[in-house]
């Protein structure tokens, strides 16, 4: 539930016209001054057609790119063991995305277009440098190479880099062994343990009856006796923690919360006792650290939903994976979801008239007032950005132009939540290691 509006809305009021592509998080599509198509996030279960259907501002222009570029959400068949299959389609889905850019962007009725390739990222996260990943990128290049010659500026970013997986730490492992973090038991423990007794007595097969039932029950009944499973993905914790006994808990990728309402007036000295352990683990038999930073949530938060932020974020150390799941081993010298993680640094890139110095130090945060700027739309005074004037050349009209501001416009309100319950779509999430 948004609460604040997008940068694209202020181009729309300043009157361009706009065409959203393929933008995660953009689930249900707001109106907008042109056309958007809502990425990732968008429901998946083909079965829930009305739902499926309204993926785009207007509702109406669904149906026209469903049957001129066979539109899609996601790959029509998911199988990380497959390089081949995954990378046709990948490719398939980049071909999908660049055609109806490139004829949107030729038809000369949109001043502003963004989009979103996303399927990349999960290639890349499981197959790191392998070939298909780099096949994938040639593909992008050869379209990239068409927008140049449209004369179009060009902007392109990455909301992270990647890095190669050496050492999975089960933070979750961790904090159980370190006493803040319990477990309660469900069914689903029964299940394992006749697994253990059948295979130790009757010769059963490894995990026979937990394998059986997952085949046959349907994933909203799974999700209730997740102690079936022999590692716990992130978006069963919830079903299997003892909230009242436990006094911190973890995601992927390092956020961690801290149990206020167990800790009580302790706060302070349990999450500086936290991150003090955390700062000195060691991967076993290395002298090398498995975090490289702990930050307390006010050194990067800010805001009116601070209450909302996680009580410390861990940034591991180059080569390790947080891995939120439980299960296995607190260290495991090997990627445990992904090949490839994410790091700090991503891509920036900008061509057009008057661009033509490299940025001190670009963000995130600034890709917005940088667009707002090049097309002469005052920057929103709420935007904690900035515009990048140093990738402007000397004596370009981008870098003589003054910086405008205006205030901020209405939020929307009372946004619907992003979607209905999808157990179709938790699945494909976790297939593609986003619920690990």
């Amino acid at each position: 539930s948004f609460k604040g509006i997008d940068f694209w809305d202020y181009l729309g009021a300043a009157g361009h016209r706009v065409a959203i592509i393929n933008m995660p998080t953009t689930y249900p599509p707001q109106a907008v001054n042109g056309v958007i198509v809502s990425g990732f996030g968008a429901p998946l279960d083909r079965d829930r057609s009305a739902l499926y259907e309204r993926i785009t501002y207007p509702d109406t222009w669904w149906k026209e790119i469903r049957e001129r570029y066979d539109y899609r959400i996601d790959m029509r068949w998911v199988d990380t063991n497959d390089k081949q299959q995954a990378l046709a389609e990948v490719a398939a889905l980049i071909n999908i995305r660049f055609k109806l850019l490139l004829d949107l962007l030729n038809s000369g009725e949109y001043g502003f277009l963004h989009m979103t390739i996303f399927y990349i990222n999960t290639l890349q996260h499981f197959y790191g440098t392998d070939e298909v990943v780099a096949e994938a990128w040639e593909l992008i290049d050869r379209f990239v190479g068409q927008l140049l010659e449209t004369g179009c500026y060009l902007i392109i970013f990455s909301d992270h880099g990647m890095m190669k997986i050496e050492h999975s730490f089960m933070i979750n492992n961790w904090l159980i062994e370190e006493g803040y973090l319990k477990l309660k038991k469900d069914a689903g423990d029964i299940i394992s343990w006749l697994d253990s007794l059948g295979q130790q007595r009757l010769g059963f097969k490894e995990r026979y009856l937990s394998a059986l039932a997952q085949r046959i029950l349907p994933w909203r009944i799974q999700d209730r006796i997740p102690g079936m499973h022999q590692l716990l993905r992130t978006n069963m914790i919830d079903q299997k923690l003892d909230w009242a006994a436990s006094a911190a808990m973890s995601l992927s990728q390092g956020v961690i919360y801290i149990n206020r309402q167990k800790v009580g007036t302790d706060y302070e000295k349990l999450r500086a006792g936290l991150s003090h352990k955390l700062k000195s683990l060691q991967l076993p038999g290395k002298d090398s650290q498995v975090i490289d930073q702990v930050c307390l949530k006010e050194e990067i938060y800010k805001g009116d939903y601070m209450q909302a932020a996680p009580d410390l974020v861990a940034l591991p150390a180059a080569g390790v994976e947080m891995y939120g799941g439980i299960g296995g081993d607190v260290f495991e010298s090997r990627a445990r979801a992904w090949s490839s993680g994410n790091h700090p640094e991503g891509i920036f890139m900008a061509y057009g008239e008057g661009i033509g110095q490299k940025p001190e130090k670009a963000g995130l945060l600034d890709i917005a007032p940088t667009i707002l700027h090049i097309m002469d739309v005052p920057v929103a005074e709420d935007m904690e950005g900035r515009v990048l004037q140093e990738i402007f050349a000397p004596e370009s009209r981008l870098s003589s132009r003054q910086i405008k501001y205006q205030p901020a416009l209405n939020s929307q309100t009372d946004i619907p939540p992003q979607n209905p319950e999808n157990q179709f779509l938790r699945k494909r999430l976790a297939d593609l290691g986003y619920l690990e």
